[in-house]
């Protein structure tokens, strides 16, 4: 169980994300009847503050450098006054329908496409420019 009362609740928790700094923690509630709502909770001297915070577009990551927010296909930008509105990660992620995306140190991106076709894919970036993403093998590409 994590943090009793305040994220594992009698209500659906779920997408669970936690920044590299370790001072935001951001998860989905659903409360029964209710349409699913984005939650934020913020580590701040010493105490944790929770907050109801816009819906977002896909599932949160957060960048090793915890600049960049990644939403599936979008993503945001950290600046001093919080996130930027959501960007388009353009037409080399817009053919597939992107769930879940990660980025590596070396700002690797591994996402996984939406149940349509179950696929994980990579794309690197090389010499500033990203690689055309390609599906893992299928030792990883096995089950359902």
């Amino acid at each position: 169980m994590f943090a009793p009362g305040l994220v594992s609740t009698k209500d659906l928790d779920i997408e669970a994300a936690i920044s590299p700094s370790m001072e935001e923690f951001y998860f989905v509630r659903q409360k029964k009847g209710e349409k699913p709502k984005s939650h934020l909770l913020q580590y701040k001297n010493g105490r944790c503050k929770e907050s109801e915070v816009e819906r977002r577009s896909g599932e949160v990551f957060i960048s090793t450098d915890n600049k960049t927010m990644y939403l599936g296909n979008k993503y945001k930008d950290r600046t001093a006054s919080g996130w930027t509105t959501e960007k388009s990660l353009r037409a080399l992620f817009e053919k597939f329908p992107v769930m879940r995306l990660t980025a590596s140190a070396a700002n690797t991106y591994v996402f996984e496409e939406r149940k349509e076709f179950d696929v994980i894919r990579y794309a690197k970036l090389v010499v500033g420019k990203r690689e055309e993403q390609k599906a893992f093998d299928k030792e990883i590409n096995t089950g359902k």
